[in-house]
């Protein structure tokens, strides 16, 4: 039987005393540790700031300006992630051991988030705020920034200008770091946009019978000029499908040119009457709309490639742009009226008869011609802009069909809007100025890219 010595069992004694004697000695030190320098700032509120800052933050008077930061940051990124809060990870830890009631809470906290996701977006006031500019980094696209693009699987933002610069930034509303710069030399760019399966984008000019095609995995650019176009013929707009087949592209006179999307070589010609201004597809891809200088609309199938229908609507003036969601359709005029329709794409003629239709709603929120109009990706916004004015640009509720009475900002400036584009699953929109800088907003709504 191992025996302890009386001396031993004294030194046990005293080093315990002297830990002890430590411990206490070192929350001494921490009581009487100050901070190294006091700025008095930190407690007075930010009245100043909040009037000078372009975007509304909601602050309260009686918050100090500590938290109108913590308010910012959780808009722009969000609350505590779940991995990161503390008591949310013990709680998990300490549900194992009891899989009979946490079951149950799972399902309803489940239960509760689908139904929180599943509730639209409401009329009135929505969050969005500006973020770092998409080409903070780069700037080299020249000053009207006609296009911007988002590609459809990776957070990757495309942004084109009249310097024939095409640059490619990663979006993360933070820096928004510069992926790559591409050059056409000679080549002025007005119309660029990603393909449907995001390898490859395009670029076209208006000013020549021929675009290019740029490959993201290679970086090969491809120049196509198919040889059943006229030499005098330019390429204006080019649209990918949303099946990924065919690329249409917008000529004079009413030609719509249709390009394989993998050849690059021209299948078909369509036709309308007068110019063409602008096309858009259903969701799969099956049917078109094209608009232009008439009042008419057509309506064609893209299996067959023939024309399926024709509306007319006599207080359609010259038409400069079509969007389409779920449900509507929305066109914009010459006039600054964006007119909404129900869904044209149900219609099915047998014989292309003019069909008289009456517009939903038409919206005189814009005053001179209506230049961009897109849709988001859950049809819930529509944004329209306007290249002839200052701040030209408006967001409208789409099931209500009523415009969100806080955007644009009061006293921004963004120039005259060039372009309007959303991320893929609408948590940033971007508009494209005269001022060489992508403004890219945050749309607290939707949490994805």
């Amino acid at each position: 039987m191992p025996t302890v010595d009386i001396e031993d069992i004294d030194n046990m004694s005293i080093d315990s005393d002297n830990q002890d004697g430590r411990e206490e000695n070192k929350k001494s030190v921490k009581d009487k540790l100050v901070p190294a320098w006091y700025d008095s700032d930190d407690d007075i509120l930010d009245e100043q700031g909040i009037k000078s800052r372009r975007v509304n933050l909601e602050a309260r008077p009686e918050k100090k300006y500590e938290d109108r930061l913590h308010q910012t940051f959780n808009l722009a990124f969000g609350a505590t992630p779940k991995w990161a809060d503390l008591e949310t990870v013990l709680s998990e830890r300490k549900g194992v051991k009891n899989l009979d009631e946490s079951d149950d809470e799972d399902v309803d906290s489940r239960q509760s988030r689908s139904d929180q996701a599943s509730t639209g977006l409401a009329k009135g006031n929505f969050e969005v705020f500006r973020v770092v500019d998409l080409n903070a980094r780069g700037r080299e696209e020249g000053r009207l920034i006609r296009c911007i693009d988002f590609h459809p699987k990776h957070n990757v933002g495309l942004v084109a200008g009249n310097s024939n610069v095409v640059g490619l930034y990663t979006v993360d509303g933070t820096k928004n770091p510069i992926h790559q710069s591409i050059k056409f030399e000679k080549f002025e760019i007005r119309n660029a946009s990603f393909s449907t399966c995001g390898q490859e984008f395009y670029v076209s000019s208006g000013l020549f019978n021929h675009f290019y095609t740029y490959d993201m995995n290679s970086g090969v650019i491809k120049k196509t000029r198919p040889c059943s176009i006229n030499a005098r013929e330019t390429i204006r707009k080019l649209y990918p499908s949303p099946d990924g087949q065919v690329l249409v592209a917008l000529g004079h006179h009413g030609d719509m040119y249709l390009y394989s999307s993998k050849s690059k070589e021209v299948i078909t010609t369509l036709k309308m009457n007068g110019e063409v201004s602008s096309v858009t597809f259903n969701k799969d891809g099956s049917k078109m709309l094209s608009v232009g200088d008439g009042q008419d609309i057509f309506c064609w199938d893209m299996k067959n490639r023939v024309c399926c229908a024709k509306y007319t609507d006599i207080s359609l003036q010259y038409a400069t742009q079509v969007a389409s969601s779920d449900n509507n359709v929305a066109l914009g005029m010459t006039s600054g009226i964006v007119s909404i329709y129900d869904n044209l794409f149900n219609e099915k003629q047998d014989i292309p008869s003019t069909v008289q239709i009456n517009p939903l709603k038409s919206l005189q929120n814009l005053v001179t011609s209506v230049s961009s109009l897109k849709f988001n990706s859950t049809s819930e916004i529509l944004a329209m802009g306007s290249t002839d004015k200052q701040n030209a640009i408006r967001l409208v509720h789409a099931p209500s069909l009523t415009v969100f009475p806080n955007f644009p900002f009061l006293n921004a400036d963004y120039g005259r809007p060039q372009t309007i584009a959303f991320t893929p699953n609408s948590g940033y929109m971007a508009v494209g100025g005269n001022k060489g800088i992508a403004y890219l907003f945050r749309l607290k709504k939707y949490e994805n890219y």
